[in-house]
């Protein structure tokens, strides 16, 4: 009965995951009309198909999601080959929070085009709403490395620390578990030994006490070994991370003296502004002619003639990009970004600055900004060359952080055996010299009464 009740006071119940990020009721709504894929499309119905797409994206600029739904779906029936149509129906979805509506037309674009990065995106979203979310972080990565957006981004980081969480949280209760089965087989071994009982006499106890010396060997063999395993694991090879692959031409940083700045405490009159304009369209001419230093002086003249303008430090940070002296691009950059914190152009040169010196993440971090404020092809070119590097050193520090993580474990790991297996020793070392005492006390008692007692035998 006691056995009962300890295997039951040790039932492992496992307590919710506390995760960060709210989810939302699932959908049931009939599913709306999907396209036939072996319907040919004929150019006409393309056509049609770009049109109804253009009209749903301007209904939900307008935030009409129906109305966007509507479109979208007269454009899957003109196209059903289009992946782009129903991802683009599935990011509606997900403004309207109707997750598995989001869902379902993710997965008809994946039929489409496995490589669908919006399909993949829009699927991850929609899971993450329902607080699926190691298969949301999943399909967020897949998105991110097929095409990186901040939208991406930002999600991942909401749903990698609860991905992180549950894993941990499941890992835990695996042991917990573990370690509860361990302590019931230990304590239905010690009451099987204990109704077996011993038939004893004076030699069995010295052959006792050499099986204790046995067994204290083991014992002592036992806790070398799993100290043997923590040392291991303590000296374990230290992680050499490995160079990463990266594309793209960086340049040799630039150490000349700072450039003149101006003074933004000056009081700049109409006169000077003027100057400072003229200054800058000579500079312009300058550069289109190749003449890069006079540019450079022309632009440090109008800086000083008006130090409150961040075009004109933007400007000049661009003529220095083409110079390849990133380092002089980027004092500018901020010069600028600090009289206009929404300077396009001051993020744009630093980012493309930052690119040159291969702070790849930094660079596009800028670029991205640049973007959002007043996009451009050349943003754009920028992005494609170095999104991919950021990317790479993204996933680079995530492997060797889980590799640190894992090694850490491991010896954590090894340490909880060696004391366990300190503890096991001792307890039953304990044990024996208790049973061995006991033995001791009412070992006269064995095998009948003592020769002169009466009664002990004989005629």
């Amino acid at each position: 009965m006691d056995d009962v009740e300890d295997d039951m006071d040790e039932e492992i119940v496992e307590s919710d995951v506390e995760v960060e990020g709210g989810s939302v009721e699932p959908d049931n709504d009939p599913p709306h009309r999907m396209g036939d894929l072996s319907v040919e499309v004929s150019e006409e119905n393309r056509i049609a198909a770009q049109e109804a797409k253009g009209k749903a994206v301007e209904a939900t600029s307008e935030g009409k999601y129906e109305e966007a739904i509507e479109h979208l779906t007269q454009a899957i029936l003109l196209n059903p080959a289009s992946a782009m149509m129903y991802a683009t129906r599935a990011a509606v979805y997900i403004m309207m929070k109707k997750p598995n509506a989001a869902i379902r037309d993710a997965n008809a674009a994946l039929e489409i085009n496995p490589d669908s990065a919006k399909g993949y995106k829009s699927r991850g979203m929609a899971r993450a709403m329902l607080g699926q979310w190691e298969v949301a972080a999943n399909d967020l990565h897949v998105a991110s490395n097929i095409d990186y957006d901040e939208e991406i981004s930002s999600v991942l980081k909401k749903v990698e620390p609860i991905v992180l969480k549950i894993k941990e949280h499941q890992r835990r209760y695996a042991r917990l578990r573990k370690e509860s089965e361990d302590r019931k087989s230990e304590r239905h071994a010690e009451a099987q030994k204990a109704c077996e009982g011993y038939d004893s006499n004076e030699d069995q106890d010295d052959a006792d006490e050499d099986d204790s010396d046995e067994n204290d060997i083991d014992e002592v063999e036992e806790v070398e070994e799993a100290t043997h395993k923590t040392l291991n694991a303590e000296e374990e090879e230290e992680i050499v991370e490995s160079d990463i692959e990266l594309e793209g031409e960086t340049v040799e940083p630039d150490d000349d003296p700072l450039q003149k700045m101006g003074d933004p405490s000056i009081e700049v009159n109409e006169e000077n502004r003027d100057a400072a304009q003229e200054a800058k369209r000579k500079a312009m001419e300058a550069v289109c002619e190749g003449n890069h230093e006079e540019a450079i002086e022309l632009l440090t003249q109008a800086i000083l003639l008006n130090p409150t303008s961040a075009m004109m430090y933007a400007t000049r940070a661009t003529v220095y990009i083409k110079m390849k002296k990133p380092n002089a691009a980027i004092q500018d950059a901020h010069a600028a970004l600090e009289i206009n914190p929404d300077s396009a152009k001051g993020h744009k040169s630093r980012g493309m600055a930052r690119a040159m010196l291969g702070q790849w993440e930094e660079a596009v971090k800028d670029l991205h900004v640049a973007s959002s404020i007043d996009h451009d092809e050349e943003i754009s070119a920028a992005l494609k060359k170095v999104e991919p590097n950021a990317h790479k050193i993204e996933e680079h520090r995530q492997k060797y952080d889980r590799l640190h993580k894992e090694r850490e474990e491991r010896k954590a790991e090894s340490e909880r055996k060696r004391r366990k297996a300190e503890a096991q020793a001792a307890y039953k070392k304990a044990k024996r010299q208790e049973k061995a005492s006991s033995s001791k006390r009412s070992g006269g008692m064995r095998g009948g009464f003592p020769g002169n007692m009466p009664g002990a035998g004989g005629s």
